[in-house]
């Protein structure tokens, strides 16, 4: 048992791959904090504005582990580019699979009876949650640009966004 928290205890010495240039880098483990904080607000968020039944409630405690543990399998497979990971659908597929992998990996450094707690949590789909939340899950980039997308006025602003966003998931 202690291998799993020996191995997820090194993703604070992983640093985030950044398209931007940074002041300071981020590690994975600050990115997971950022990311468990804002998926526990929105699932706050979903349950105080959107959800019209009881059905549709989620559970933001757990959108926050998700967001803990999101990231994990960059322990193992470090944290290649963005564009390196979607610059074609035959490698966001590979990459995918060695997530998988990796997830697999972590898993098996558990013992026996905690392996059931802690598979849904690292071998979940992103397209999973996007399911339950009702919305697309995207990055800080995706989020601002779309923000853009919104308040664009000229013509030209509006293409200016929309290039800067086929940039950004190329």
């Amino acid at each position: 048992m202690y291998g799993f928290f020996a191995v997820i205890n090194r993703i604070k010495y992983l640093k985030r791959w950044s398209r931007m240039p940074n002041i300071r880098e981020e590690t994975v483990a600050q990115h997971s904090y950022l990311v468990a904080v804002l998926a526990h607000a929105i699932g706050v968020i979903h349950n105080a504005e959107v959800v019209s039944s009881e059905a549709d409630r989620v559970d933001p405690n757990r959108l926050a582990v998700y967001g803990l543990y999101d990231d994990v399998a960059e322990i193992i497979t470090g944290d290649p580019p963005t564009p390196v990971k979607y610059a074609n659908e035959q490698i966001r597929r590979a990459y995918e699979e060695l997530t998988q992998q990796a997830s697999s990996t972590m898993l098996a450094t558990l013992p026996l009876e905690y392996q059931a707690t802690y598979k849904p949590i690292l071998e979940r789909e992103l397209s999973n949650l996007e399911k339950q939340l009702h919305c697309r899950v995207v990055d800080r980039t995706s989020l601002i640009l779309d923000i853009f997308a919104q308040r664009a006025r000229s013509h030209e602003g509006k293409l200016q966004v929309e290039l800067a966003q086929l940039e950004h998931l190329a």
